[in-house]
């Protein structure tokens, strides 16, 4: 399905529902899409604007098999938009959808300054749809951000990850969210997550502390020593330990090393 639920959406502006028909041909016909999309995109229709946004989405996702998103060049008019959508009123019969689609446009494109109006979606999640979008372009964020990160964001996605009563899916998604995070607001977080008896919460709080080894080594090695072998995300901690052994390893032996020639020099004055 290319639009989710914008294929099904009944609009009441014939040529709105014309553009959207159009779109929707463009997946099996590969007309020239930009006439329709733009014309959707600056509507100032909430609906049509997340038929657009949908769109690029798509976009997104077919671009996966190495022939980019021919959209990208509208990528700063679509965070503009998303953000319009994020900042207004939710159309009550989409149930979410509309969010969802101003969210996974902007997955790869949100910036530090979108904190609060991911922050307020992430808040707003209710088990709909939001809840991947949301997650996504909350991970983006953060990556946007300075350290440290905006600890209105950080907190949400801490307190959903550490959220007995939500899906354990959804918990996951909001740790491993984190690991694009660096402050020690993140690194406490995560360490009570590695408290968890959930595996995938341990490993995907045990990501965001490979940032903060230095202070989480020995936490970190303990955690390693008792989950499965072969477990692809241990490994990717094990590798981060290990990684940072060789880098300690080779600045030891660089400090040995001019020891030994200051040490040489004075014996030959």
């Amino acid at each position: 399905m290319t639009l989710a639920y914008w294929e099904r959406h009944r609009f009441d502006d014939p040529a709105v529902a014309a553009n959207r028909d159009e779109l929707l041909k463009s997946a099996d016909e590969n007309p020239d899409p930009y006439a329709a999309f733009l014309s959707l995109l600056r509507s100032g229709r909430r609906d049509a604007v997340c038929t657009a946004l949908e769109y690029f989405h798509y976009e997104n996702r077919q671009a996966r098999w190495g022939f980019g998103n021919p959209l990208d060049e509208y990528a700063a008019e679509v965070l503009d938009r998303a953000r319009w959508v994020l900042r207004g009123t939710p159309l009550p019969e989409a149930r979410g959808q509309d969010r969802a689609s101003a969210l996974w446009a902007i997955q790869n494109h949100a910036e530090a300054a979108d904190a609060p109006l991911i922050t307020a979606a992430l808040r707003a999640v209710d088990g709909d749809t939001v809840d991947d979008g949301a997650v996504s372009a909350a991970g983006q964020c953060l990556y946007a951000c300075d350290v440290p990160e905006d600890p209105e964001l950080v907190a949400q996605l801490g307190a959903m990850a550490l959220d007995d009563d939500r899906p354990l899916r959804v918990r996951v998604a909001c740790a491993r969210a984190l690991a694009s995070a660096e402050s020690e607001q993140a690194a406490e977080l995560a360490v009570r997550m590695t408290d968890s008896s959930e595996l995938k919460l341990q490993m995907a709080g045990a990501l965001v502390l490979t940032a903060h080894l230095d202070t989480h080594r020995p936490l970190l090695e303990r955690l390693v020593a008792t989950w499965p072998p072969n477990t692809p995300e241990a490994d990717d901690i094990r590798d981060a330990l290990e990684e940072d052994e060789d880098d300690a390893g080779r600045a030891h032996r660089t400090s040995d090393e001019m020891i030994s020639e200051v040490v040489g020099s004075l014996r030959d004055r």
